[in-house]
């Protein structure tokens, strides 16, 4: 899927890619070549994502039990998450992982660099030292924040209240 999606969006103009929606300078990209790299892998990604996917990008210093637990949640709700057309995106301080199978959890997490999940922590602002989570639309907006683990049976009824979300109830996907 990362194949794919890098493929899809190398035909992004560069300027673009390197400085829309994130937080850093010319001059940071400029000095830290991975970083550049890691923002412009984390753009096209997230672009190909936009009007296809919602995500839930859950960050944290380290995989830990907080992890474990959202991932579980996750798993155990796969197929309302998948009707939601829902994916994850786990971004750590030194590597990041996609996990698009809900049910699979970390066996079916494709792996991302330290650069792109930093850019994705960047440009959601999930800079801090803990647990933190926030849901994107397909908008590629951020549409809620969570500071602990969050059951989808929590997230559910919030996107199925979204005007994207009841068109597509309507049109019986």
């Amino acid at each position: 899927m990362i194949a794919s999606v890098l493929r899809r969006g190398a035909a992004v103009a560069l300027g673009t890619v390197l400085l829309a929606g994130c937080d850093v300078t010319c001059s940071q990209l400029e000095d830290d070549p991975v970083m550049a790299r890691g923002t412009t892998d984390a753009k096209r990604m997230l672009d190909a994502m936009r009007w296809r996917n919602r995500i839930l990008v859950v960050a944290s210093e380290a995989p830990d039990e907080m992890i474990d637990r959202q991932l579980a949640d996750i798993a155990v709700q796969a197929t309302g998450w998948s009707d939601r057309d829902l994916v994850t995106i786990l971004a750590f301080r030194d590597r990041g992982f996609l996990v698009e199978d809900a049910s699979g959890g970390m066996a079916a997490a494709e792996p991302l660099g330290a650069g792109v999940a930093d850019a994705i922590r960047s440009r959601f602002d999930l800079a801090g030292e803990g647990f933190e989570a926030v849901l994107v639309g397909k908008d590629g907006g951020v549409k809620a924040r969570y500071a602990a683990v969050v059951a989808p049976e929590g997230i559910f009824p919030f996107i199925d209240a979204m005007p994207m979300r009841i068109d597509e109830m309507e049109a019986g996907r």
